[in-house]
């Protein structure tokens, strides 16, 4: 009866340790996730061990040579990837620092002592072998209650696994050790590892599920943060349109399209009229304000997915219009101007009207393979220059399509 219940339990205990330890390897494998390999490392050398255990020699007969170096071996390989596995699954490098590093010197002695396998004095090998495979299951209880202490919710799964596994380690010990036959002792008691094992591994199969899940949402949640400060580096802190380094790189990318596919790329330069006025009249936070309801007036009217508005520099803006030809960009140009201007934002000492108002200046060109944008830019500014220079408030154009240069006040 016993020999047909220890095949069963042996049977169960092995076929699903092989699945959790196949299934593990395929959850790495597939996510290059350290954490998997930890847990896949410390499920082998556990499974591994206890069945070199199982196999060797009664207690009064003296060990193989393959035992002596195996069972030390194995032993403190388990500990070793129990520990790297704790300092993963439960993060312990912000949650405790210094229980991390004491893991991680319990990592370093594991792996030192293992050399103690090869010895020939076996005492000396018994006593090697106690330091880690002892010190491990306290050490990582007490860093699952730490962790816990701190909310971890992890932890609490990892208590429970971690403790099931050691108890029912602890009850075959106690088992063993009393002066009863095998064929009395209750079934928690002889095959307590064995239970404890397959009750460590169906508590972790729970709390590995929900630690990945964790993980995904803490990366998405990272990689957003990421992409948003990525996104505040091209914004304008003041007016929240792109900035100066937003505008260069688009530029570029658009020279680069419309040089491609041979379609016209318009820039519209603009200038509020005399803005130091305004904020000597009315103070900088008014002058922030109103550089904020100019840059909203220029997005709501440039509202193309293609448009970009940017920032140009203390209070000059610039609008690119990839895909837009000289005709539609006056259009446009006009449309920004009579937006601001119908703003309504009184400025007693403008030299254009009793409103703010903008300059602005117009380049439009299909760029060429060989060409640089820099002259795109000097022909905009040059356009803009001349609409102040004319009584400001008004929109001006300069054109570099098929060679040709012409000027235009609106």
């Amino acid at each position: 009866m016993m020999l047909h219940l220890d095949s069963l339990m042996f049977g169960y205990f092995y076929g699903a340790m092989f699945i959790v330890v196949l299934y593990n390897l395929v959850l790495f494998v597939s996510l290059r996730e350290q954490t998997y390999l930890y847990y896949l490392l410390f499920l082998s050398t556990l499974t591994l061990s206890t069945y070199v255990w199982e196999a060797a020699p009664a207690t009064s007969s003296p060990l193989s040579s393959w035992h002596r170096w195996s069972l030390p071996l194995l032993d403190t390989l388990t500990a070793g990837s129990a520990v790297q596995f704790t300092r993963a699954y439960l993060t312990t490098t912000g949650l405790t620092p210094r229980m991390h590093r004491l893991l991680r010197w319990l990592f370093v002695v594991a792996l030192v002592t293992s050399g103690r396998a090869f010895l020939e004095e076996w005492a000396l090998q018994m006593w090697l072998w106690s330091c880690p495979s002892l010190a491990a299951p306290v050490l990582l209880l007490i860093t699952g209650m730490l962790c816990a202490r701190q909310g971890n919710r992890q932890a609490c799964i990892y208590i429970a696994a971690t403790t099931a596994l050691l108890l029912g380690i602890l009850t075959e010990v106690i088992g063993t050790a009393l002066p009863v036959a095998s064929s009395l002792r209750p079934l928690w008691m002889e095959y307590g590892i064995y239970l404890g094992a397959l009750l460590m591994v169906t508590i972790f199969a729970l709390g590995m599920t929900e630690w990945y899940k964790a993980s995904v949402q803490e990366k998405e949640s990272a990689e957003a943060a990421n992409r948003a400060l990525q996104l505040l580096s091209y914004k304008d802190g003041l007016t929240g349109v792109w900035n100066r380094r937003q505008f260069d790189a688009q530029l570029a990318v658009a020279w680069q399209h419309g040089a491609e596919t041979h379609t016209p790329l318009s820039l519209i330069l603009i200038d509020v009229d005399c803005f130091k006025q305004y904020n000597d009249t009315y103070g900088h936070q008014a002058g922030d304000d109103c550089l904020r309801r100019v840059a909203r007036a220029l997005s709501s009217t440039c509202n193309r997915p293609t448009d970009l508005v940017a920032r140009y520099g203390g209070e000059e803006f610039a609008v690119l219009l990839p895909g837009t030809d000289s005709r539609d960009a006056q259009v446009v140009a006009e449309a920004v101007r009579a937006a601001v201007e119908g703003l309504g934002i009184l400025h007693t000492l403008s030299k254009a009207g009793p409103y703010v108002t903008i300059s602005v200046g117009i380049a439009t060109d299909v760029p060429g393979v060989q060409e640089e944008w820099h002259p795109f830019i000097a022909r905009a500014d040059q356009a803009l220059y001349a609409a102040k220079a004319t009584g400001r408030n008004r929109v001006s154009g300069v054109s570099g399509l098929a060679g040709a240069s012409t000027g235009a006040c609106l």
